[in-house]
Parts: C-alpha cells; structure tokens; sequence
C-alpha cells in the first residue's frame, strides 16, 4: 500500500481473508481499497462480511477516531467510510 500498488495491496488481502475469514482487519483494508479502486460491489461485500463480525459495525463507526484504521487514516484510504454501500 505504501508503494501505492493498490492492486496487489487487494490481492495479498484477499489471500489473507480467503486463509482467515474472519481476519476483520484485512475486511477493513479491503474495503477501503476496493472502493479506493472503483470495485463498490467488491467493497460492500467486504463491509457486509464485517457486518456480520460486529454487529455494530456501521460507516460511521468505521470513519470514527477509535475505531481500528489509523494506516487506512494516515495513507488516506477511508473514504468508503463516506460511501454509505451499506
């Protein structure tokens, strides 16, 4: 990501989540850079798989100060949390 390879950013991730499903870190990267990439299918399917991980999951939480993206905050890579996909 740091490389600004966003592709292969994506492709280790879906790695990584297809290895550990429930990885909500990696659903977190996935979708900030899907969307990040113009994939809003791929980007809310991996808002939805987080969904179900915490209930209480919303974009608004997702775009909050404590929630867990400081990298995705730092490299700009949050707006999926303006999206409202889900």
């Amino acid at each position: 990501m740091r490389a600004g390879d966003l592709p292969a950013a994506i492709h280790h991730l879906e790695a990584v989540h297809r290895f550990a499903p429930d990885n909500r870190p990696a659903l977190r990267f996935l979708a900030a850079l899907r969307y990040a990439v113009k994939d809003q299918a791929g980007a809310r399917n991996a808002l939805r798989a987080l969904q179900r991980l915490e209930p209480d999951f919303s974009l608004d939480l997702m775009g909050s100060d404590g929630y867990p993206v400081d990298t995705l905050r730092r490299l700009g890579q949050l707006q999926v949390a303006k999206s409202r996909l889900v």
